[in-house]
């Protein structure tokens, strides 16, 4: 699948992907399927472009005024008939949006490779940008692709492997991204992200923005959003509701009573600790008041013969005779 946003030439596209010698197959009968089109010929369904377009509430320069978008068939020309043409490009239409004016066109002039070509305005009918981001397209992709296989498993060959070029890229960690490769948006996103996966507390949460380069600005002593560029980021346009807040919330009592408990686990130890020593020295008072006079004196003269005992004599000192 492929898409591309038209500048202009809206009118050439239409008549390009009409042509006789493209639409017509082995029956000789175009596959075209419309939405939000009335008209049946192809300058009823250039009239029909112009003038929703005209209805755009927003213009600006640069802009898509239309956009062309192609399903290809590879491999499978004999099992691509008329209804899973319908079929995908009804599903394509309802993915993408029922406001919009679709124009799918078939070509079989290359039975090898028969495709899908799909106009679609740029605005709905009410003159409303219509546009999606990359991230919602390469979903789109990707449903479309889950609901071919289920709906007509027969088109196998046709399945893209969306994301395999990723894949095979090597994958480098950085510590940084820089604003210069993503939306100023997305970044803000990321590090509030990252920031909340490790805080605690709101405190923490805060301090973490801070230290990532933001400014979080306050309403009420309380956290209202990030202040980036002179503009302001609500938390709440991110996600960070106050009922995502109260989850911290939750943690930080959590850790509160943990840290109640440990702390009267440590008080309680150190209690029996000082207990267990008080009656030690308790028991070794006990046993020292025990220790009578009587028993003193004679463990006194007990020693004093010992040492009387262990005098020595001048013949201990005389030098046998040789």
């Amino acid at each position: 699948m492929k898409s591309i946003g038209k500048k202009s030439g809206t009118a050439n596209v239409i008549r390009y992907v009409l042509k006789p010698e493209k639409i017509n197959g082995k029956t000789n009968t175009p596959v075209i399927v419309r939405r939000n089109i009335r008209g049946k010929t192809e300058k009823a369904y250039i009239r029909e472009f112009e003038l929703n377009e005209k209805q755009r509430q927003n213009k600006r320069t640069n802009m898509n005024v239309s956009v062309h978008t192609i399903l290809s068939f590879k491999g499978d020309a004999t099992k691509v008939t008329p209804q899973v043409i319908r079929d995908i490009s009804s599903k394509y239409m309802s993915l993408k949006g029922h406001g919009n004016l679709y124009l799918a066109v078939a070509h079989f002039n290359n039975p090898e490779q028969i495709h899908i070509h799909i106009i679609e305005s740029a605005t709905n009918l009410k003159g409303q940008t219509a546009r999606i981001s990359r991230g919602d397209f390469f979903l789109l992709k990707k449903e479309l692709s889950l609901y071919q296989e289920r709906r007509f498993p027969e088109l196998s060959n046709s399945l893209p492997e969306h994301g395999k070029k990723a894949k095979q890229l090597p994958i480098v960690a950085k510590p940084y991204i820089s604003p210069r490769t993503i939306s100023e948006k997305d970044a803000i996103a990321m590090c509030l992200d990252r920031q909340f996966s490790k805080a605690h507390s709101v405190k923490e949460f805060v301090k973490g923005i801070r230290d990532s380069g933001y400014e979080v600005y306050m309403r009420n002593d309380r956290p209202q959003g990030v202040l980036c560029n002179g503009l302001k980021h609500r938390f709440s346009k991110f996600g960070y509701t106050q009922e995502k807040f109260s989850e911290l919330g939750i943690i930080e009592t959590k850790e509160a009573k943990l840290m109640k408990e440990f702390e009267a686990i440590r008080s309680k130890n150190t209690l029996a600790k000082e207990e267990q020593e008080l009656e030690n020295e308790q028991d070794l008072e006990r046993e020292v008041g025990e220790y009578t006079l009587e028993e003193q004196e004679k463990d006194t003269e007990d020693l004093i013969q010992e040492d009387k005992t262990d005098e020595y004599s001048d013949t201990d000192f005389e030098e046998e005779p040789n």
